[in-house]
């Protein structure tokens, strides 16, 4: 199977459904998203100089969810077929929301301590839900702090190394992973919009499509590169036979 069949077709309650379903026969997964301007980025497409592992990390996956507008106009424009946009944004709210929180054991990985305490209050005041363990990522994770975790609830691992990182350290950890039945999702800027670091757009600019230069116009060093890669997507979208 290639990454471009693998890439999953349904609804987001379709998703979290076969998410949900499986996790309880497997006990463990890795969902990953994919962001057309990775597939790229990393010569997924043209296979020149590729990314071995993180190739792999994209085949050995569960679930590999499309993120954003580009992979969705792609697939209409080669294989007639509409995605569903499954973007970590709101796909991950999604499914804590469909949830009970006394259902979850929740654990961070990800960025710098006050982000992590702004997302963990986040968390707190919308969702009700506490945070099991958290860790900002300077440092090697420390798994010996999930021995005393529940394994009969659903352990949802949010992690952030930046892609492909995020997805290659959670194929290096798999056998972790599967010890402590942790249900893991390379989650890329989540944090970051839960601790105010990133604004979402106004509706009507997301519904326009315009997500990414209002965030670029916001936050442009931030963003320059990922603005820079969108030339690429044109080129695919528009003039590659």
């Amino acid at each position: 199977m290639t990454i471009l069949e693998k890439i999953y077709k349904n609804n987001k309650q379709k998703a979290l459904d076969d998410i949900l379903e499986l996790y309880k026969k497997k006990w463990y997964w890795v969902i990953n998203y994919i962001y057309f301007a990775n597939l790229i980025k990393c010569w997924i497409l043209s296979w020149k100089n590729i990314d071995t592992n993180y190739f792999k990390s994209l085949k050995e996956c569960d679930f590999l969810l499309p993120d954003g507008i580009a992979l969705k106009m792609y697939y209409e424009k080669y294989f007639k077929l509409k995605l569903h946009n499954l973007n970590w944004t709101d796909f991950w709210e999604f499914l804590i929301s469909s949830l009970k929180p006394k259902d979850i054991n929740l654990i961070l990985y990800w960025a710098k301590e006050e982000v992590i305490e702004k997302t963990i209050i986040y968390l707190k005041d919308k969702y009700n839900l506490d945070v099991f363990y958290a860790q900002n990522w300077y440092s090697d994770f420390d798994f010996e702090k999930l021995k005393n975790l529940d394994k009969d609830k659903i352990n949802i691992f949010l992690l952030w190394l930046w892609t492909p990182k995020q997805e290659k350290w959670a194929l290096w950890h798999i056998e972790y992973l599967k010890k402590y039945k942790l249900l893991t999702f390379s989650q890329w800027w989540t944090f970051d919009f839960w601790a105010w670091e990133e604004k979402r757009a106004p509706k009507i600019i997301q519904d326009l499509k315009l997500e990414w230069m209002f965030r670029f116009i916001l936050n442009p060093r931030k963003n320059f590169y990922k603005v820079v890669n969108s030339f690429y997507v044109f080129y695919y979208l528009y003039f590659k036979k």
